[in-house]
């Protein structure tokens, strides 16, 4: 499509930049708002989630095509907020998961995304990215039916071993990295919510403007995302208080993080549990690393407020993952502050295991309410426990519903409330 042959790389570099603007407008639109930075301190290219990294060096060696490929590659990066979510993770693991989910998005069936203008023009990619590891079971059919937290428990799982994930080589081209101040230091919970909102704001904006362009320049799965930014939202807490009661439906909600002026900072409420008759309280505390620990924190704020009100007999904390933790179980009485266990654990989550142990020990807990901390990432659900008395499930998920609804992870079964916008 294009001549390549008399060009430099910086004007290589912004044939391709191009390429996204005027072909595939929501990509380029995000191009259009992030810092390019050309430097020599990466390989080839690679994003932070604040710029994206780019060396001549490699988009020489190109096609416009598939430097355009692995400009777009970095943009989902960004859109999926991949770097801000490495959270102490293996980041060469986090970087192979989330490639082989953005790859296989990219080249569905070793088919590059066709532009919504000419049907000639498709983006490539180059040799020698990940795009399956069928060692692992992460073949070009599984994958997209994952997120990339469940490929990487299934890589970090598999790391251990002369032939384990471990020993895989460094993916050869783009990058995701953690982001940082201009110092090198790591940056607040604070200063990456902040960026969150940033990058909230160039889709919505990329978005919009590819709307402009006609028919097809926004695809579905774009679409879906800036739904769930600009999805209306009520207080979560409100939603809580409404299941703790036993509400009067079987509906669920979406919600929005509490806003800071409500609170002083974390740890800064005490509330206590003051009154009984409410019955034996059971809560499930997904401890897997994948687990937003700044949205469990709240839960369990709210979680104390109304115990205050509503008068448990006794909350017990259960922390699990694949597993149950059995030396790490925690019994609340009246008068005691519930809080979060905050165990790192890897490992999937396996909610059926923990639900086996409760009706192992339900003589012992006999829990009227079962709340279930979580990110809902759970890939099989089971059926609906049967508990020998009458117990109600209301699960609390970090991720938001519309996510979860693209990857079919949304709980078949008790009431769902979820914290993460």
């Amino acid at each position: 499509m294009f001549n390549i042959n008399r060009l430099t790389p910086k004007e290589l570099f912004s044939q391709s930049s191009s390429l996204l603007i005027f072909h595939f407008p929501f990509f380029g639109g995000v191009v259009l708002g992030t810092n390019l930075i050309n430097t020599d301190s990466v390989p080839t290219m690679a994003t932070d989630g604040k710029s994206i990294f780019y060396n001549l060096k490699f988009v020489a060696e190109n096609t416009v095509e598939q430097n355009s490929g692995v400009l777009t590659h970095e943009v989902k990066h960004i859109t999926d907020k991949h770097p801000l979510r490495l959270n102490g993770r293996d980041s060469k693991l986090w970087n192979i998961s989330t490639d082989l989910g953005i790859n296989n998005y990219l080249k569905p069936n070793g088919v590059g995304l066709v532009s919504y203008k000419d049907p000639n023009v498709r983006l490539d990619l180059p040799e020698g990215g990940y795009f399956e590891l069928p060692q692992f079971g992460l073949t070009r059919d599984v994958i997209p039916t994952l997120t990339v937290d469940q490929i990487y428990n299934i890589l970090h799982q598999n790391k251990d071993g002369e032939d384990g994930a471990g020993n895989l080589p460094e993916p050869s081209w783009g990058g995701v990295e953690e982001p940082t101040n201009e110092d090198g230091s790591s940056m607040s919970s604070e200063q990456k919510q902040s960026l969150e909102s940033k990058i909230d704001r160039q889709i919505v904006n990329a978005g919009n403007s590819a709307k402009t362009k006609g028919v097809g320049a926004l695809t579905q799965d774009i679409q879906e995302i800036i739904d769930t930014i600009l999805e209306p939202k009520i207080d979560w807490r409100e939603a809580f208080t409404f299941h703790w009661q036993g509400g009067d439906n079987n509906c669920d909600y979406s919600y929005r993080r509490i806003n800071k002026k409500h609170f002083a900072g974390w740890g800064s409420i005490d509330p206590i549990i003051v009154k009984n008759g409410c019955g034996n309280v059971g809560v499930l505390d997904d401890c897997s690393a994948s687990v937003s620990k700044k949205e469990k924190e709240l839960g369990f704020t709210e979680l104390n407020m109304l115990s205050e009100d509503l008068t448990p007999e006794s909350i017990t904390v259960i922390p699990f993952t694949d597993i149950v933790y059995k030396d790490g179980i925690r019994k609340f009485e009246t008068g005691e502050v519930v809080s979060s266990l905050n165990w790192d654990k890897t490992g999937g989550t396996n909610v059926i295991t923990a639900f086996k142990f409760i009706e192992d020990n339900w003589s012992e807990y006999n829990f009227q309410k079962l709340v279930i901390f979580t990110d809902c990432e759970i890939s099989n659900y089971g059926d609906e426990p049967s508990f020998s008395d009458s117990c109600q499930i209301i699960w609390v998920c970090t991720q938001s519903k519309k996510y979860l609804k693209r990857y079919n992870c949304i709980p078949p079964y008790g009431e769902v409330i979820y914290i993460g916008e």
